[in-house]
């Protein structure tokens, strides 16, 4: 199997699946054998919730129901770019972001009904956004490449850009608690442990 790769998911060590640009590939056996799933998107981001429902990020949003056999398209209301990004904090409410199109801007999305809906809860700027992390229901990062982390206290109502911050490309968050996060920029890795008020430039961890 030779082709553009883009993400992977493993429900548990024997049963995955492998994203390309075009195609979605499964594997039952550890990964030994790699067999493609026909009928299915491809796309960039690939999330699955359990054994069960799964989501692809594409120029779109699909969800699977049935461990990947079929997919099908959700409601996105608004136009998006591509789909960089799918994060859930429980089986109902998630969030997505998006990259700029030549018809939409940058935006993050939520859905509150298990991915069947989604609506737009920030319009950026070109810049697209790269990856989002939530902590909590509340509690929630966004990074961007051109913009600044934005950041979020109530469940996205509300997004932040942290003007304070002198971080621009940045790729990933992940944060282990709501005190303890990391930033990962085009080259660098920051951490926080005061809950983003301050980030430190790891140099041992410099890419």
């Amino acid at each position: 199997m030779n082709d553009d790769f883009r993400d992977v998911c493993f429900l548990n060590e024997a049963n995955g699946f492998v994203l390309t640009h075009n195609k979605l590939y499964k594997t039952t056996n550890y990964g030994m054998n790699w067999d493609r799933v026909p009928n299915a998107p491809g796309g960039s981001d690939l999330l699955f919730l359990d054994s069960l429902t799964g989501f692809i990020g594409s120029n779109t949003i699909y969800k699977t129901t049935n461990g990947g056999n079929s997919w099908y398209q959700v409601n996105i209301n608004g136009a998006t770019g591509n789909i960089n990004k799918i994060f859930f904090v429980n089986s109902m409410v998630g969030w997505a972001v998006t990259s700029w199109s030549s018809s939409s801007n940058a935006k993050i999305l939520n859905t509150s009904d298990g991915g069947e809906n989604w609506s737009v809860q920030l319009e950026g700027l070109v810049d697209p956004f790269t990856s989002i992390f939530f902590v909590d229901s509340l509690n929630g990062w966004a990074t961007s490449l051109g913009a600044r982390p934005y950041k979020t206290t109530d469940g996205g109502d509300n997004w932040i850009e942290q003007t304070n911050l002198a971080i621009w490309e940045s790729r990933d968050v992940f944060f282990k608690d709501l005190f303890n996060g990391f930033i990962l920029e085009s080259n660098k890795f920051y951490e926080t442990t005061d809950g983003g008020l301050n980030w430190i430039l790891n140099p041992n961890n410099r890419i």
